[in-house]
C-alpha cells in the first residue's frame, strides 16, 4: 500500500499464521497523534466532537470530508499531553481505532481485510489483550475490535452520502479563522470550508423538509456551532504557552 492513512508508518493484514502471539498493551500512547491538528470524524460523532473540536469540511480530490480540528499550528495538536495522554471527554473514533485498520487488497474492492500498523510499539508478544487464542481463532478482544471497525466503516458511507448531498446543494464554501495569539502576533487558519448561512436559509421548503427529515439539518447546526470551538483552541495554546496571549478568533 503506498497512499498510508494518517498516522500509519506501515500497514499488514493481520493473520493467525505469523501473529498467533500478537498482543495490544491496554495503555494507550496517543503520541502517534501528537502532530496531527485535524482528524476525519464522521456524522454519528458530531455532537459528541462538537463539545470540544471545531467541524470543519475539507476537499479532498472532489470529496468532502468533515474534520475536527485539534490545533491551530500545523503538526501541533493541543489534546495529546507531552505523556501520551488524551486531554478531552471525547475521542474521534478514528484516533480509537488504530492501530488497526480494514483495509481493501484492491482498489474500489468490497472485501476487506483487517490491517495494523507494525510500528505501533503497543503490538508486542509479551504484555496485554491477545488477538488470537491457540487455535488462531479472533479472541473475543479481537472481535470487539473487529466489530467497532466495520461500524465505523458504516458510518464513514453514511457520512459520504451527508457531505455529497451538502457538495450537490453548494453549501459549503471556503473560510478562513484569524486567529490573534497576543504580543502582535496573527495568523489565519485556511484551507477549510464551512456551511453557508445564508445559502442555507435560502433552500426550498421541500429541501429543508429533506434535510430535516434525514437528521442533516441537525448535523448542519451542529458543524455551525462548533466553529465557536476555535476560541477554546485558542485558550489551550495560551496555556501551553505561558507567555502567549490569545484573544479572539473570528470565522470569515
Amino acid at each position: 500500500m503506498t497512499d498510508l492513512p494518517q498516522f500509519y508508518s506501515q500497514i499488514a493484514a493481520l493473520n493467525s499464521e505469523e501473529h498467533l502471539k500478537l498482543r495490544l498493551k491496554p495503555e494507550i500512547d496517543y503520541g502517534f497523534a501528537r502532530n496531527s491538528n485535524a482528524v476525519v470524524i464522521t456524522a454519528v460523532e458530531f455532537r459528541k466532537a462538537a463539545c470540544h473540536y471545531p467541524i470543519v469540511f475539507v476537499e479532498n480530490s472532489g470529496k468532502f470530508m468533515p474534520m475536527a480540528v485539534m490545533g491551530v499550528k500545523a503538526d501541533q495538536n493541543l489534546f495529546v499531553s507531552d505523556d501520551g495522554k488524551w486531554n478531552a471527554d471525547y475521542i474521534p473514533a478514528y484516533v480509537r481505532r488504530y492501530p488497526f485498520v480494514l483495509a481493501a487488497k484492491e482498489r474500489d474492492s468490497e472485501n476487506l481485510t483487517v490491517c495494523f500498523d507494525t510500528g505501533y510499539s503497543g503490538l508486542n508478544r509479551r504484555q496485554g489483550e491477545a488477538l488470537f487464542d491457540k487455535d488462531g481463532n479472533h479472541t473475543p478482544f479481537l472481535e470487539k475490535i473487529v466489530e467497532f471497525m466495520r461500524e465505523y466503516h458504516t458510518q464513514g458511507q453514511v457520512t459520504e452520502i451527508f457531505c455529497n448531498r451538502l457538495k450537490e446543494l453548494e453549501l459549503l464554501q471556503p473560510v478562513q479563522a484569524q486567529l490573534s495569539l497576543g504580543e502582535g502576533e496573527n495568523m489565519s487558519l485556511v484551507g477549510f470550508q464551512a456551511v453557508d448561512r445564508e445559502k442555507l436559509k435560502g433552500l426550498p421548503d421541500d429541501v429543508i423538509s429533506e434535510l430535516l427529515r434525514n437528521d442533516g439539518l441537525e448535523l448542519i447546526h451542529v458543524h455551525l456551532a462548533s466553529l465557536e470551538r476555535f476560541t477554546d483552541l485558542l485558550i489551550r495554546l495560551r496555556d501551553r504557552s505561558p507567555e502567549g496571549e490569545p484573544t479572539d478568533t473570528i470565522p470569515d
